[in-house]
Formats: C-alpha cells, sequence, structure tokens
C-alpha cells in the first residue's frame, strides 16, 4: 500500500500497514492472544488493520513456524489474560464492597453528632485495692432528652479503656448497694462506641444503653480474663458482674428500653469468657429481640464491633445493620 501523507520515511521503513480480510499462506498466522490456535480472522466482512513491524524494530515478528515466536506468542497471551484478570479482579472486589458494604462514617462527624455518659465506681475487694469499673454507659443523638427511652441495649465484654472526662478523687465505692448513686458524668468515647454510633446513625435511633459482661475496666484483655478470674476464683466476688444474681434488679433497670427494642450482644468470642457469657445469656433467657452478630457454629458467640482490620469494622457494621433489619 502507498505511505500515508505526512508520514517520514523513517515511518515509512519501519512499519507499513496491512489491510487483510483473510489469512494467506505468504503471511504469518495472526493468533488473539485469547485464541488459543485459531487465527484472529474468520474470513466473511470483517476486517482489520495491523501494524507489522520490521527488522528496524527491537523485536521483530516471525512466523509461527518458529519456536521461538510461538514461545513469545504464548508469553504474550498469558500476559494480557493476567492483565485482564486483575483489571476483572479489582473492579469486581471494588463495585462488590460498593454494593455490600454501608459507609463508614467518620468518628469526627460522630463526636459532632452524639454525646457520651457513664456510671464510674470502683468495687471493694477484700485483700485488694479497689477496683475501678463503670456498670453503665449512654451513647445518645444530641439534643435528645435525658429522660428518653433506650432504642436497644447493647451487652460487650467490658468497659475496655473508657473514662471519665474528668476522673472523680475519690471514686464512690460500691459495698452491698448504693448508699448514694454515683450518677451519669460526660464520659470519653472510644473506637468501640463510635462502632455502636454507627449502627444509631444508619438505624436512626437517638438512644442507646452499654452495659458489660464485666465492669472492670481494662484495655487489655488477656490482662482483664487474669483479673476477673481472680476476683471471682480467690476473692470470690461477683458484684464486678450486673448478671451476677444479686444485682438482677439493677440489670432489669438497665435493659429497659422502647417496645420492640433489641438487645444486641457484642461480647466477642473467647472460651475465656464461657463462664460469664453463660451466666448472660441465662439472665438474657426471657428477653426479647436478643440478637447480634453470631459465629457460625458456636452458640452464644457473637463477635465484638471492634475487630483488627479495618475492612472487619465495616463488615461488622454491615453485617449488624443487616441482622436488624432481617
Amino acid at each position: 500500500m502507498g505511505a500515508s501523507v505526512g508520514r517520514s520515511p523513517h515511518a515509512r521503513a519501519t512499519s507499513r500497514t496491512i489491510a487483510t480480510t483473510r489469512p494467506n499462506a505468504s503471511e504469518p498466522n495472526w493468533r488473539h492472544p485469547f485464541n488459543c490456535g485459531e487465527p484472529l480472522l474468520g474470513g466473511g466482512r470483517h476486517s482489520v488493520q495491523r501494524t507489522r513491524h520490521t527488522a528496524l524494530d527491537p523485536i521483530p515478528l516471525e512466523p509461527d513456524n518458529d519456536a521461538t515466536a510461538d514461545a513469545r506468542r504464548v508469553f504474550q497471551r498469558w500476559t494480557v489474560l493476567f492483565s485482564v484478570w486483575q483489571l476483572g479482579h479489582s473492579s469486581h472486589r471494588t463495585l462488590g464492597r460498593q454494593k455490600t458494604m454501608t459507609a463508614f462514617v467518620p468518628a469526627g462527624a460522630l463526636k459532632q453528632s452524639y454525646r457520651v455518659v457513664g456510671e464510674f465506681y470502683s468495687l471493694r475487694v477484700t485483700g485488694a485495692d479497689p477496683v475501678t469499673c463503670r456498670s453503665v454507659l449512654e451513647i445518645s443523638s444530641t439534643g435528645t432528652s435525658e429522660h428518653a427511652h433506650a432504642d436497644a441495649v447493647f451487652v460487650m465484654m467490658n468497659p475496655g479503656s473508657s473514662r471519665p472526662v474528668e476522673e472523680a478523687d475519690p471514686i464512690l465505692e460500691r459495698r452491698r448497694g448504693w448508699e448514694t448513686a454515683p450518677g451519669l458524668v460526660p464520659t470519653v468515647p472510644d473506637t468501640t462506641q463510635y462502632q455502636v454510633m454507627r449502627v444509631m446513625h444508619y438505624s436512626g435511633w437517638d438512644r442507646v444503653r452499654v452495659i458489660n459482661l464485666s465492669d472492670l475496666r481494662e484495655s487489655k484483655s488477656g490482662t482483664f480474663i487474669k483479673r476477673y478470674r481472680w476476683l471471682e476464683g480467690q476473692a470470690h466476688c461477683t458484684a464486678h458482674s450486673v448478671f451476677a444474681a444479686a444485682r438482677s434488679t439493677e440489670l432489669q433497670g438497665y435493659l429497659a428500653r422502647k417496645p420492640g427494642g433489641p438487645i444486641v450482644c457484642a461480647w466477642g468470642v473467647s472460651d475465656d469468657l464461657d463462664p460469664l457469657i453463660q451466666q448472660a445469656l441465662k439472665a438474657l433467657g426471657p428477653e426479647a429481640g436478643v440478637t447480634g452478630v453470631p459465629k457460625p457454629g458456636c452458640p452464644g458467640r457473637y463477635f465484638h464491633p471492634l475487630p483488627t482490620l479495618q475492612v472487619q469494622k465495616e463488615q461488622w457494621v454491615t453485617q449488624m445493620l443487616a441482622t436488624l433489619r432481617a
């Protein structure tokens, strides 16, 4: 064919455009990278244009009866296939997340929309220093009346690192009962509470109450397990849990909520918690609406709102919302 207008002599020397409707014996047997052996062109009215490089190009194209050319074509075919697979896999994963994952509300926005108050006390234990505890936490949207009923009650493992904005000194001690109720005070929100706020946001809830298997304030799970076991085993103290029989009246007050409001179990799946979990399940037996994100095949085990990975945190919110809406 003639050279295109405006093309340099060098361009004409290095490549030529071939128009074809059907391969013939004088041309290399062109193959599509996705086609394992069949010619790209099947004849008929379809035609394509290609550029076939000459010897001036770094990698010359040779007929497919050359072993080197065959190997190169196989390599190129699999390279293209792998690239397309990567693109498709990435797109599928991104689209899947967009379809199934709930948008993750940032902590900064949650701080502006919700306030947190808690009831803190210390537990006197024979032969040991008083143990710092939190009996209950209330999360409410800004402007919600303090007398509003809870939309839901969450039950978690323990208060973790939760603390009041201003630590009282001394903290009111708890003995057999409250001589004076400590009262709710402003509390510093933590990452677990932000997860609860995200569920509140998407559920349209204004108030949620949080109680725990144990009131012990301890951020490290391993240390918490050792401490509660020591309390119950050596100190013979069960008052650290609102699910203890001696605190049944107090528990009923905490479980009060709007009609149809759920009790969301989110205490985790550790076997070390089994005595506390069984105690809680027994106390919650008569209650309606007990739910959570369960661990498959493990009755009584519900995933904690704050797993390690960010994607798992997002998944927990999404799965919790799906469970509540089911």
